[in-house]
């Protein structure tokens, strides 16, 4: 009995956390994923989304997820020259698919 409570309880926390997908950060830890817009990976993606009037948004795609991650943060938590540029709509951040955009110029017609 305590055996299969054990795995049961296991596998519930494993659907939650597979269908919990809205996540707070503290800004140290909401830049530092931030910085893995501009990585590479085959297992995992991160881009910016955007703002609204109180917080800043990333969206976490990771293999063998459900569904993808949206992390947040306060914007008043981050410095101010960054919430000015993200609420500016100019995010410093780049995904390779960005740069890649940026560097092909139109496409061929």
């Amino acid at each position: 009995m305590i055996a299969g409570g054990v795995i049961l309880a296991g596998a519930t926390v494993a659907i939650v956390d597979q269908l919990w997908c809205l996540r707070q950060l503290d800004a140290e830890a909401f830049l530092q994923q931030a910085d893995r817009i501009e990585k590479v990976s085959s297992f995992q993606a991160t881009r910016y989304i955007g703002t609204t009037s109180d917080r800043a948004y990333l969206q976490v795609w990771t293999a063998g997820r459900w569904q993808d991650i949206v992390y947040w943060t306060p914007l008043a938590e981050l410095p101010p020259e960054l919430s000015a540029k993200l609420e500016a709509g100019q995010p410093p951040w780049k995904s390779w698919m960005d740069r890649k955009a940026e560097t092909a110029g139109p496409p061929a017609r």
